[in-house]
């Protein structure tokens, strides 16, 4: 699957240096096209996510529902993968499949069939993951799909900062907790084991942040209280005084 047919090569040439707004743009366009090119060579495809991977970690995590949140699946893919093919023909692009996704999944591709396109993955990788992704450049390793949930990590005076972790769940035609060729019965319940996973994983953290959130009303609460006391000390020290 052609990302574009009528361009050469040199057109997705991209400086991995390039301003910020410009790289985004690129980004967008590519994520775009992957779609159209997909849906024109299969007649269905996912509702892919239109944007940067952070933007879509974002938007599938902004709710502060537990059960609005919904994980990321990442879909790596390279045009000279006969196994990618088959995968797309006869399970990425099946009904079942697509209006799962569609209610459970924020799905982001990717197409990494240019080494330019593999480079800036990397890139992308190492700023969100702080990590190089494993096997990305290998053609008999698409097609890939990665979930991609949150992680919270405690920082100084109790905050919280939110990253993200991932979780290599297809690689080629092999799931790789169930190390089994892919179906699409299988795939669709690797695909709901990990939701699961995800929902789970919300709502610990859920119950995390309210408990922080208690613990720091509570520390509040008492430097409030000492505050308090000592301006009621000074107010009668003064009184004192003036007596």
């Amino acid at each position: 699957m052609e990302s574009n047919s009528n361009s050469s090569g040199d057109d997705y040439k991209i400086n991995t240096h390039m301003a910020s707004k410009e790289a985004n743009q690129y980004v967008t366009t590519t994520t775009e096209s992957l779609y159209q090119c997909f849906q024109r060579d299969y007649h269905a495809c996912p509702i892919f996510f239109v944007g940067s991977l952070q933007n879509a970690c974002d938007e599938a995590f902004s709710s502060t529902l537990t059960e609005e949140c919904r994980p990321v699946l990442v879909y790596i893919q390279h045009d000279k993968s006969m196994t990618n093919n088959i995968f797309s023909y006869k399970i990425f692009s099946s009904t079942t499949i697509i209006n799962y996704l569609l209610d459970n999944y924020i799905v982001w591709p990717w197409d990494v069939t240019l080494e330019s396109n593999r480079n800036i993955l990397q890139s992308i990788w190492k700023e969100m993951f702080s990590t190089e992704l494993p096997d990305s450049q290998n053609v008999e390793q698409c097609p890939m799909l990665i979930g991609i949930m949150r992680l919270f990590e405690e920082k100084k005076n109790d905050s919280l900062i939110s990253e993200y972790q991932f979780k290599i769940l297809l690689k080629g035609d092999t799931l790789i907790r169930a190390q089994e060729k892919s179906t699409r019965g299988n795939v669709l319940d690797e695909l709901t084991v990990f939701k699961e996973e995800c929902d789970e994983n919300e709502r610990i953290l859920t119950d995390y942040v309210k408990k922080c959130t208690i613990r720091t009303k509570q520390k509040i609460k008492i430097e409030l209280q000492r505050l308090k006391q000592n301006s009621i000390r000074k107010g009668l020290a003064s009184y004192i005084e003036a007596a």
